[in-house]
């Protein structure tokens, strides 16, 4: 329906009563694929309804950004799209799956629509012989509950328990009024993950249960060491519960070489280790500051009344040998539960929400550590609001603190739980993307920007929009500590403000001559609609870019020896001055497609046009009404098969 609207727009035949009936429509299915928690799809069909409204203009601009949505659409719904597909999705990291229990049916929806605008799969059910069925039919990552069921008096607690203390338990957020059958007290000996007071807005809510699916995922790394194989068994259990990762100390006199490699959440280590003095490793611990708080929990075979001198030299737990093989388990998942995370506290930053530098600088360390280990890619990121000074003057200092709030909360909602965004220096949004290699983040962080273009931002009942620039790392490549990566991702930013904003530039991108004439991709088109959207697009992914409008004028300009040189030329074929097709005879002519690739851009052109023009070395054709992504997917072929 879309894509047909889009076509009419192109053609100049949408009636006024077409256009509402797509309106409709894009408003109903946009509802139903949030309602299956598939959130980007829906997001886009919203934007193609606010393209659509009665009274707005609706030209080739429009139409050529209906053709992208609708395009974006179909491979999301198709499952190309990582995060985009239902639970169970493929192809990426499945959505996790939050069921919200409340017989408040309308203020359940709230909380589930807010959920997904975070990407995740949110149901909603009203009583709790409806949460018992669709637990069963599908185990949830985590559960909302409100005990209160008017139709079952006792039917909240009982199901609270079985959620709790099953052997398996699920992770569960207890929401409740004062007076209610559970209470605070109730919920923590029923070990629920976090308690609510009731009233409480959905953003509250879902930030809690975001923060909770974050710390439960990845498991958590215990490292042991231990001479007692009871130890190790009752630990190997958690592990293949799939609760925790288990690393183990093979070489005591290695120890500090092993702790930085693996850079556990939690130490199990046996007293009676040979070579290894567990009291100073103790002290040696608790006096180093990138150490210090890691929990540390000894097995010991000491009397009963000399185990508090443990505690004194460091250690978070003790545990008696003859105890280990009932007690360990329990006491290691506990200090897990109570110390996590083990990171700096949660300080966030009041105005904007982000957590703080020194917390990302934490996350991002560790998540370093495991990349190593697995020899993984990181990206790292930095982004800045375009012109934040000039924004606070225009409308004052709360202004600038919820455009970086606002961007920091898109970032979040866009990348993966496993991802991390922080509030960085001189008010940057940071961010690290564990196993993200170059080409797809350099996109993903592309229509962020695009996206954020058209981000209302609300200050006092007033509205405003703005844009951002970003600058892309890559660990290894550009960088192989929080330090490094960082200033890299910094430089890259400034480099992108520099240029005009609104657009990611990478640490590795070659900084532009400006004097030698070189650009990534030339658009040679007179259609200045087609040609303004193009310019955008390549310049906000970070590309150096041109336009020109006349086919004369291209030849003139690429054949001059100290003239314009271009990588990639998008070549429109209905010119002035000279076809397109001419000008590309002529480049062949004075080899310079030797070191361009030329993608020729035509309307609906035929089956021997198109062959005429790979004949004449063309490296592409694309017919218009063309698709933006599929364009700039064939621009990065294009690119690569420059450099391969």
């Amino acid at each position: 329906m879309l894509e047909a609207t889009a076509l009419a727009v192109l053609d100049g035949t949408l009636s006024v009563e077409r256009r509402a009936h797509a309106e409709r429509e894009a408003h109903k299915l946009a509802g139903a694929l949030g309602s299956f928690g598939l959130v980007a799809s829906s997001r886009r069909v919203r934007e193609a309804a606010w393209l659509l409204r009665a009274g707005r203009s609706l030209g080739t601009t429009e139409a050529l950004r209906l053709s992208e949505l609708v395009v974006g659409l179909r491979a999301e719904v198709a499952g190309d799209s990582p995060g985009t597909g239902g639970p169970g999705a493929s192809g990426g990291t499945a959505l996790k799956h939050v069921l919200v229990v409340d017989a408040d049916e309308p203020a359940a929806q709230r909380v589930a629509e807010e959920a997904r605008s975070y990407g995740l799969w949110a149901a909603t059910v009203a009583s709790v012989a409806a949460a018992r069925t669709a637990i069963d039919e599908r185990r949830p990552d985590l559960v909302v509950l409100d005990p209160a069921d008017p139709g079952d008096t006792t039917g909240g607690r009982d199901l609270l328990e079985d959620l709790c203390l099953a052997p398996n338990p699920v992770p569960t957020l207890v929401l409740t009024r004062p007076g209610g059958k559970v209470d605070r007290a109730d919920a923590a000996r029923l070990r629920a993950l976090g308690y609510l007071e009731k009233p409480v807005q959905p953003t509250k809510v879902v930030a809690v249960v975001r923060d909770l699916l974050n710390r439960r995922g990845p498991r958590s790394t215990v490292l042991v060491g231990a001479a007692d194989p009871a130890v190790l068994a009752a630990l190997h259990r958690l592990a293949d519960g799939g609760e925790l990762q288990v690393e183990e100390l093979r070489e005591p006199a290695g120890f500090w070489h092993t702790l930085q490699v693996v850079r556990p959440d939690l130490v199990v280590l046996d007293e009676d280790l040979p070579v290894l003095d567990t009291t100073l490793l103790c002290l040696t611990l608790r006096s180093d500051p990138a150490w210090q708080r890691l929990p540390l929990v000894l097995v010991t075979s000491r009397p009963l009344h000399t185990q508090p001198d443990l505690y004194r030299m460091g250690a978070d737990d003790v545990i008696a040998r003859e105890t280990v093989g009932a007690e360990l388990a329990v006491r290691v998942t506990n200090r897990l539960a109570r110390s996590a995370p083990v990171r700096p506290a949660g300080d966030a930053d009041p105005g904007t929400g982000l957590v703080s530098w020194s917390r990302f600088e934490w996350d991002l360390r560790r998540m370093l550590g495991v990349a190593r280990r697995y020899g993984h890619l990181i990206a790292v990121a930095a982004f800045a609001v375009d012109d934040l000074a000039g924004l606070e003057q225009r409308h004052g200092t709360p202004a600038g603190t919820a455009a970086v709030g606002a961007l920091g909360r898109l970032l979040q909602r866009s990348f993966r739980l496993e991802d991390i965004v922080g509030l960085g220096p001189d008010q940057q949004v940071v961010a690290g993307l564990y196993g993200a290699e170059l080409t797809g983040t350099r996109e993903r962080i592309a229509t962020v920007l695009e996206t954020f273009r058209h981000e209302q931002v609300t200050v006092e009942g007033a509205w405003f929009e703005t844009t951002a620039s970003a600058g892309l790392a890559m660990f290894p490549v550009d960088g192989a500590t929080v330090g490094a990566l960082t200033d890299a991702a910094g430089a890259a930013l400034r480099h992108s403000m520099q240029e005009g904003g609104d657009r990611v530039t990478t640490a590795s991108d070659e900084q532009p001559d400006h004097a030698s004439g070189i650009v990534d991709v030339l658009v040679v088109d007179d259609d200045d609609a087609l040609a303004s959207l193009l310019v955008h697009a390549l310049s906000t992914r970070g590309y150096r870019t041109y336009r020109l409008a006349d086919g004369a004028e291209a030849v003139a300009a690429l054949l001059d020896p100290d003239g314009l040189q271009a990588r990639v030329i998008l070549l429109d074929v209905g010119l002035p001055g000279l076809d397109g097709l001419s000008v590309l005879r002529q480049l062949a002519h004075r080899r310079v497609l030797a070191r361009t690739r030329v993608i020729m851009v035509t309307l609906r052109a035929s089956e021997g046009e198109a062959l005429q023009a790979l004949e004449l070395g063309a490296y592409d054709h694309v017919a218009k009404p063309l698709s933006v992504p599929l364009l700039l997917h064939r621009v990065r072929q294009a690119l690569d098969s420059l450099s391969s």
